[in-house]
């Protein structure tokens, strides 16, 4: 289950109401504080008697129930766990859009990520685009991106400095650094989703759960109306939530003509790494401040 994603913390309460026979639920998550591979312990409580379960299958139980019932509320529940439980992470990320019309080969990077300051620090590794180190960081009112150009260009500029409202951002990829990692595009989700479900427009559902590269994930399929200003670029996503972390660490996002507009892996994700301002700094990358 989520035993990964915290080292510690208070514990904390989240209610759910499922509408089904067992009643209300109550899921207690609560910090062990180990220190070496930051698990907690948990349990799912039924208001009624149920049969019994290990700890981990009443939670997947609960967590496939949840999606199937309120796949929304699951969305919140992902939400409150990651901004109550993650400092930073370091992954690679797989990433793949349609640019102009072109749907481009996948890029691999090496991503370091840091909640506080908001942080991200970006390694191409394959294939070698037009840069191959991206450095962001939100502070003091900061909101510069600084990348180093990959090849022959990269030999003659050290740094190229873009503004994170830059346009000319959107010619190289359809979002910006600011809006990236599991945390924001929570928040992106639940805030779009929240006001779409009041207008009557949100169709979400819970489809099954599936292994995709080697972590079981629940799968849901969100759509929207494009034509009501919603704050979205698809008409329908498919959202990957890993069942141990609760973090959706695939999504694929498609036009009303079915095109994929987007695809967006996070593989070998480590979370709480201790990740050191340092670390984040124009120096420690060979850019220029």
């Amino acid at each position: 289950m989520w035993r990964k994603l915290r080292k510690q913390g208070s514990n904390w309460c989240c209610r759910i109401g499922l509408g089904l026979a067992i009643g209300t639920v109550l899921i207690v998550l609560a910090s062990n504080n180990r220190c070496v591979d930051r698990s907690y312990h948990y349990q799912a409580l039924a208001a009624e008697e149920a049969p019994l379960y290990s700890e981990e299958m009443q939670i997947q139980v609960e967590l496939e129930r949840l999606a199937g019932e309120d796949p929304l509320g699951l969305l919140r529940l992902a939400q409150e766990s990651y901004h109550k439980s993650v400092r930073d992470y370091t992954c690679t990320f797989i990433k793949q859009e349609r640019i102009n019309g072109h749907f481009k080969d996948p890029e691999k990077i090496r991503v370091y990520f840091k909640e506080a300051p908001f942080s991200v620090l970006m390694n191409w590794q394959e294939p070698k685009g037009p840069v191959d180190t991206l450095l962001y960081v939100e502070k003091d009112g900061n909101k510069t991106i600084l990348v180093h150009p990959a090849g022959l260009a990269g030999l003659l500029v050290r740094t190229v400095r873009r503004d994170i409202d830059d346009p000319r951002l959107k010619k190289s990829s359809l979002r910006t650094p600011a809006g990236f990692g599991f945390g924001r595009v929570l928040d992106d989700m639940v805030s779009t989703y929240e006001e779409a479900d009041k207008n009557g427009d949100l169709v979400i559902e819970y489809l099954n759960s599936k292994v995709l590269d080697g972590r079981e994930c629940l799968v849901l399929r969100r759509k929207l109306p494009m034509d009501k200003g919603y704050d979205t670029l698809y008409a329908v996503l498919y959202i990957y939530l890993d069942k141990e972390y609760l973090l959706p660490t695939r999504t694929e996002g498609f036009d009303t003509a079915g095109n994929l507009i987007s695809r967006y892996r996070y593989l070998d994700v480590r979370f709480n790494r201790g990740l050191t301002d340092q670390l984040f700094s124009p120096r420690a990358n060979g850019l220029d401040g």
